[in-house]
């Protein structure tokens, strides 16, 4: 019989060894868990699709509405700008959320912003039809919550994208 852990064990068990120990994180000039603006922020052009966006714009059927979670600013979300009629961001650092409403408020489409960390303020964001993460979940220990709670914050699907 085999005594596999499950795939959310084996996450959280990998994901605890990611963690920088806290006498490093003292002596870092600043916080290495607090991102830098200019590397998340849409570019001019940051039009191409990946292929986790081509199958949100897919599920979004030429229209419907979106939930970025931890949009950074909006690279993840804005190649949707063609099929969703409102996106919700959600990200932890305010100057993330300013660059992602910037980012959308040239498009013309509805959006909104909410600061916070996904799930703990999911309570806080109105459902949509597909929702996008790029990049976050190496950032998540209770992958599990995180997920469930995307998944039911949506009706039509979840499209997570990692680094190889």
């Amino acid at each position: 019989m085999s005594t596999q852990a499950s795939p959310v064990a084996s996450w959280e068990t990998t994901s605890a060894q990611w963690v920088i120990p806290q006498h490093i994180v003292d002596q870092a000039p600043e916080s290495p868990c607090v991102h830098r603006l200019a590397n998340f922020a849409l570019g001019l052009g940051d039009t191409a699709q990946t292929a986790s966006q081509q199958c949100a714009c897919q599920l979004l059927v030429e229209s419907g509405t979106a939930l970025d979670a931890g949009c950074g600013g909006g690279q993840s979300s804005v190649p949707l700008v063609r099929a969703a009629t409102s996106i919700t961001g959600v990200d932890e650092q305010e100057s993330m959320l300013q660059s992602f409403a910037m980012a959308w408020e040239n498009t013309g489409v509805a959006h909104s912003e909410v600061l916070g960390r996904w799930p703990a303020i999911a309570a806080h964001v109105v459902p949509a039809d597909v929702a996008v993460c790029h990049h976050v979940v190496y950032n998540v220990a209770d992958i599990e919550s995180f997920l469930r709670e995307l998944s039911a914050h949506t009706r039509r699907g979840v499209m997570v994208e990692l680094p190889s």
